[in-house]
């Protein structure tokens, strides 16, 4: 298995119900392997990653969004670059 936790800062741009940005930072990737005859191995590393993202968003209420997200995902160390596509759903618990 191949795990990661992102400690980013991210900085994004929003107009009207599109909002595009991206984050930066040290990533912890864990990563274990089990033989199946109880032998295993397990590592940790911190690298660095950057990534973009962009959201459209569609109202369905004074409160509530949903819409398409990509985020473009990349390790440099390990040169992994990732592509995920999801549907978000957004709310806003408290407004001021």
């Amino acid at each position: 298995h191949l795990s990661a936790i992102p400690l980013q800062i991210a900085i994004s741009m929003q107009n009207k119900h599109l909002e595009i940005g991206m984050g930066v930072g040290p990533y912890l990737m864990m990563s274990g392997i089990d033989n199946g005859n109880g032998v295993s191995a397990e590592g940790k590393r911190v690298e660095f990653g950057i990534t973009l993202f962009g959201f459209y968003d569609f109202p369905l209420t004074d409160r509530m969004t949903i819409g398409p997200e990509l985020r473009v995902l990349y390790l440099g160390y390990r040169g992994i670059l990732s592509l995920m596509p999801a549907l978000s759903f957004r709310t806003d618990v408290l407004r001021y």
